[in-house]
């Protein structure tokens, strides 16, 4: 089982690492700090679930809907769009503390940041291409114990990588604690969203 294992982990860290929407949503709520540990694992879980059922076979019926696919593509772009200009606004009214970096330990502010990374992976149509259709077809080709294999490998590529990324970011984050490196953050990553929400359209 150790093939399945390992060709699901490499094609799934291989599909996820290239900068995009979602890792740059993960990078910058590491980076301050903002419940990192709550996005890295949202993301990690919805991977997991979406790469399951494309293993059991729900990817090649998606793949016949084209429009629940450029639905999903429409008001993925508005979401980013609203993401980027409240990032540039932000960075724009320059309104930043060097202590702004700890958590805030209300309940409220933990609901927006699930509700928001739950928005940015689900909105997204590439990443039901990426892990129902591509990564589900590719497991579905197993027997049960290989396609069990090839969904596990898939899956821990996933928690490797957004625990990797969140935890290595918030290490960088005691080193960008002020307020000129917090602006810059929101800056890069308004400019990014807007970049992604006009490849969506496109």
């Amino acid at each position: 089982m150790w093939f399945p294992f390992s060709q699901g982990f490499a094609i799934g860290l291989g599909m996820i690492i290239p900068i995009g929407a979602q890792n740059t949503f993960v990078l910058n709520h590491a980076l301050k700090r903002h419940y990192p540990f709550s996005v890295a694992l949202v993301c990690s879980l919805c991977d997991a679930i979406l790469i399951s059922v494309g293993v059991a076979g729900v990817g090649s019926l998606l793949s016949q809907h084209t429009g629940i696919i450029l639905l999903a593509k429409y008001v993925g772009a508005a979401f980013l769009l609203c993401y980027a200009g409240f990032a540039l606004l932000k960075a724009w009214r320059n309104q930043y503390e060097s202590a702004g970096l700890s958590e805030k330990n209300t309940s409220s502010s933990v609901v927006k940041v699930i509700l928001a990374t739950l928005i940015i992976t689900l909105v997204n149509p590439q990443v039901y291409l990426d892990t129902l259709v591509f990564l589900g077809s590719l497991g579905a080709q197993y027997a049960d114990d290989g396609r069990l294999a090839f969904t596990s490998g898939a899956v821990a590529a996933s928690f490797v990588w957004f625990f990797g990324l969140t935890y290595g970011a918030s290490f960088l984050a005691t080193k960008l604690h002020q307020p000129k490196y917090q602006r810059g953050i929101d800056v890069v990553t308004g400019c990014i969203m807007f970049w992604f929400a006009g490849y969506l359209v496109l």
